[in-house]
């Protein structure tokens, strides 16, 4: 490594942080956890004091009151100088944030910088179930800090209303557009989606640090019962993120002349190679299709071509798993094939402390790499309803090109729709679900398709057709929506 370009970035350590007792503490903040990964970071990285040295910190945006956790915890570190940043919503921003951090190393402008995150939401309910309350505000001292990425889309009215707003229901419409892409009857599709999160559950069981290590298999994740109530067509609770977690997650990265002059081992350093983010059409009805999203294969044609590999050089993958059907997505346009799809177990197993998931996959990315060397790593990060997407590539070995944090935006061919929400009349159905209370099936809801190309939501509480979208395939059917937005099949 001696001819290495001392600007090149390199993570030096990663933490990680999971508390799973049951036992309310009023001490356990989402703050403490999250000062708690960046000290284990640090002390991964063989210097304790390296975070003094840090002058861009940016945490992921959370449940909590923070306005700016980053400089909070910058500040006991003796790093009162820093810039300090707070993320916006969405899964895909702790992988954009660590790129930008390489990228900002790259370039000289930085030699130092945390990307860190953590939720005790576990932790919250309770203290709230003793009565008590557990405070997520910086008091004072607490300013907020400009926010790094974009918003993602907030749910519009008419969203709300029909409740695709819901994300359980949302990536279930897409479960329902991708089983009919493939072929699959609902027997079918509910048996993969149960081998699939069976294999994340065994992943969860040898990772530490995953939420659920307790493993479960394919049956018993797919079929409803009184403790895995159905959610959304075809989704039982147990296909679903849990962010009622305590977890924390912190990356350190620096520079190859700050990794050497501080006497960080070698054997500690993993390079990030190349990182890609890119967006789908936001709104719903508006994508041009339900069973993919158009973003995810540039932006990982872009993070490999760069990388200077193909998909099948990767060995080690995470996908961001908040539903199946995201994964199925991701794992289908990259053509990923048959093999692992997780280092954590994914936002159920694993577990999802809402925007920090993809965090804990880049320090988990990171410990499994420095025991693969040569392997090539990949980390998706996925935002809002399948709509953000930010993918890196990470490998033990130095980097035949210098890192760079790419926009692929201009590679996407979103080809949206139009949504028409006062559509009366004819369309066919291309994706629905039956969406649950926990008293059990409370409507179907579908996106019909009309002859003119746009989209519309419709709705129904009928009985016998909640029943009949459960055990027979809608999507492709004719149907109408009436003038009061009420799903009728033909």
């Amino acid at each position: 490594m001696s001819e290495l370009d001392p600007r090149t970035p390199v993570i030096v350590g990663v933490g990680q942080v999971t508390h799973r007792d049951d036992v309310a503490d009023t001490d356990r903040t989402p703050l403490e956890v999250m000062a708690q990964a960046v000290d284990a970071a640090a002390a991964d990285a063989g210097v304790e004091d390296l975070p003094s040295q840090a002058r861009l910190w940016i945490a992921s945006a959370g449940v909590f009151r923070y306005g700016d956790p980053a400089g909070l915890i910058a500040r006991r570190h003796g790093a009162a100088d820093a810039q300090c940043r707070l993320t916006n919503f969405g899964g895909n921003l702790p992988q954009a944030a660590v790129a930008h951090v390489a990228a900002r190393i790259q370039a000289g402008e930085l030699d130092v910088g945390v990307v860190l995150g953590g939720e005790a939401e576990r932790n919250r309910r309770l203290v709230a179930a003793d009565g008590g309350h557990l405070d997520s505000t910086g008091g004072d001292d607490d300013v907020p800090a400009p926010r790094f990425g974009s918003e993602s889309p907030i749910p519009g009215e008419v969203e709300l209303e029909v409740g695709a707003g819901v994300p359980a229901v949302s990536y279930a419409l897409f479960e329902s557009a991708l089983r009919a892409h493939r072929g699959e009857t609902l027997a079918q599709n509910e048996a993969a989606l149960g081998a699939l999160w069976a294999a994340f559950s065994e992943v969860a069981r040898s990772n530490p640090y995953a939420w659920n290590r307790a493993g479960s298999d394919a049956a018993t994740i797919a079929t409803p019962s009184p403790d895995n109530r159905m959610v959304a067509y075809p989704y039982t609770k147990a296909m679903c993120a849990n962010p009622q977690v305590d977890m924390g997650a912190a990356v350190l990265l620096c520079s190859v002349e700050v990794a050497r002059a501080r006497g960080i081992a070698p054997d500690r350093w993993v390079f990030p190679q190349s990182s890609a983010t890119g967006h789908d059409t936001a709104a719903l009805l508006e994508r041009h299709a339900l069973h993919t999203s158009l973003a995810i294969e540039p932006v990982g044609r872009a993070a490999l071509d760069h990388a200077g590999i193909g998909v099948d050089d990767i060995g080690l993958v995470d996908l961001y798993a908040c539903f199946p059907s995201i994964v199925r997505m991701t794992a289908g346009a990259l053509g990923l094939g048959d093999r692992p799809l997780t280092v954590t177990g994914g936002l159920n197993f694993g577990g999802g402390p809402l925007n920090n998931a993809t965090l804990h996959a880049i320090a988990a990315m990171v410990a499994r790499l420095r025991t693969d060397a040569g392997s090539w790593g990949l980390v998706h990060g996925n935002g809002g309803m399948a709509t953000k997407h930010s993918i890196g590539i990470y490998r033990s070995a130095p980097p035949s090109r210098a890192f760079a944090d790419i926009d692929a935006g201009a590679a996407i061919e979103a080809r949206p729709r139009v949504a028409d929400h006062d559509h009366v009349g004819r369309g066919t159905i291309v994706g629905y679900t039956v969406i649950h209370d926990r008293e059990g099936p409370e409507a179907v809801l579908a996106i019909l398709r009309t002859t003119e190309g746009s989209q519309t939501f419709a709705r129904s509480a009928d009985t016998p057709l909640m029943i009949r979208a459960g055990t027979e395939e809608l999507v492709g059917l004719p149907a109408r929506r009436t003038d009061a937005g009420q799903l009728v099949l033909d």
